[in-house]
């Protein structure tokens, strides 16, 4: 009961443009209300139960369209406003490109592509090197005869801190683990926790070889 007359109800605005104009039907969320879809001026009005003075921090509104991302957030309190622009995730299906696997992949444990422009996405792709680049094709190929996402996952697994020293397992970081673990899951195989065992495996089943980062 004291906490319900502590709580009040709380307006929060959030203004959405596109390309500099008020950008209606687009679908927003916070942890704390209900999904709002803007409007024809482009607002999206959240009614949220906070405590007094309180509002929820502007960065955790998401859009659930994955065309878009939301950047330049700007405001106070409780009135907000930010552009909405095209996606990493829009951009690689409008444009495929080689090493777009490749980006999931490495995102896996930083969870970061979700919230990444076009732009910023374009801007990593052109700082790959020719030899990157190559390596992606290498693997697309690779992924056509496993028949599974594992030659990503292992062409990772080899970039991470060594778990083993001259053949015997010592400690891994998390990161490690968790590309072992997608390895393991992928070829439903566990020859063992060393590089050199997968790649033994590897070579034995005659998949192409994975070439070094």
């Amino acid at each position: 009961m004291l906490m319900s007359l502590l709580l009040a109800a709380q307006t929060l605005v959030l203004q959405v443009t596109f390309r500099g104009q008020p950008m209606p039907g687009l679908a927003v969320t916070t942890p704390d209300a209900p999904r709002v879809v803007t409007g024809r001026d482009g607002k999206a009005t959240f009614r949220v139960d906070t405590l007094p003075g309180a509002v929820p921090p502007p960065y955790l509104f998401r859009l659930e369209s994955e065309d878009f991302v939301l950047k330049d957030l700007r405001g106070s309190r409780s009135r907000w406003r930010a552009e909405a622009v095209h996606s990493a995730a829009w951009r690689q299906r409008q444009h495929p490109r080689p090493c777009d696997e490749w980006s999931r992949v490495i995102d896996i444990p930083r969870g970061t592509l979700p919230i990444t422009s076009a732009d910023e996405y374009d801007a990593w792709y052109a700082s790959l090197t020719p030899r990157q680049i190559e390596n992606c094709r290498t693997l697309a190929r690779a992924e056509k005869k496993a028949g599974s996402k594992a030659p990503w996952y292992l062409y990772e697994y080899k970039a991470m801190p060594r778990a083993c020293k001259d053949g015997k397992y010592a400690n891994e970081l998390d990161w490690t683990a968790w590309y072992r673990g997608l390895l393991e899951e992928s070829t439903h195989a566990s020859p063992g926790k060393c590089v050199e065992d997968w790649e033994r495996w590897w070579a034995q089943r005659g998949y192409p070889a994975i070439p070094d980062r």
